[in-house]
């Protein structure tokens, strides 16, 4: 999972340096529908990174748990 994460914020990432923020700004708004929340472009390359870093120390919390059972 935390591979997956990161390869997703990686990807974010190089879509910003290649083709800049304004372009990810653009896509967002094409799937903005009203349905959901929306992001900012500048947000989703440090969202991923703090979902992973959520994951790995809960990861980590609930394999401890279960040694200690």
């Amino acid at each position: 999972m935390l591979n997956l994460i990161e390869w997703i914020k990686s990807y974010e990432e190089q879509i910003t340096d290649r083709l800049g923020i304004e372009y990810r700004q653009a896509t967002l708004m094409k799937w903005h529908n009203g349905d959901r929340p929306l992001i900012s472009s500048e947000e989703i390359v440090p969202a991923w990174h703090e979902l992973g870093h959520q994951i790995a120390t809960d990861s980590q919390f609930i394999f401890e748990k279960r040694l200690l059972r």
